[in-house]
């Protein structure tokens, strides 16, 4: 990886272990906005990238199937605790609009979830 990034080494492990499959030629747009090119992921890095999200589009986007077969899972505690207090507060805002029961229900159980997916972090 490439060393604009080396302020996330937790993501390293996790993106050396893809092995990238064939990738057509692509264009390096974000290169035009640096003056050093050192400021941006390398050519592997990119690779690696787009390797990735060729398998989520392979998967539909389908969440499902992105879990049974994905290359790279990982959960950010940090941005799954904010996601957790997001469904809180909706939950909340849910019942001051009183939302249909269908819909509350989903939510609740949303943060439930997070809730759990949280507490398994210790």
């Amino acid at each position: 990886m490439g060393e604009w990034h080396r302020q996330l080494p937790r993501w390293d492990a996790a993106l050396a272990a893809v092995e990238v499959g064939d990738l057509s030629a692509y264009p390096r747009y974000d290169l035009r906005h640096v003056a050093n090119p050192s400021e941006r992921p390398t050519g592997v890095d990119y690779d690696c990238y787009l390797w990735l999200v060729k398998r989520i589009k392979k998967a539909g986007c389908d969440e499902r199937s992105i879990y049974r077969s994905h290359l790279f899972l990982v959960k950010d505690v940090l941005f799954s605790a904010i996601l957790a207090g997001a469904n809180e507060a909706l939950l909340e805002i849910a019942a001051l609009v009183e939302a249909q029961s269908g819909d509350y229900t989903l939510i609740a159980n949303w943060v439930t979830r997070g809730q759990r997916g949280l507490a398994r972090t210790g």
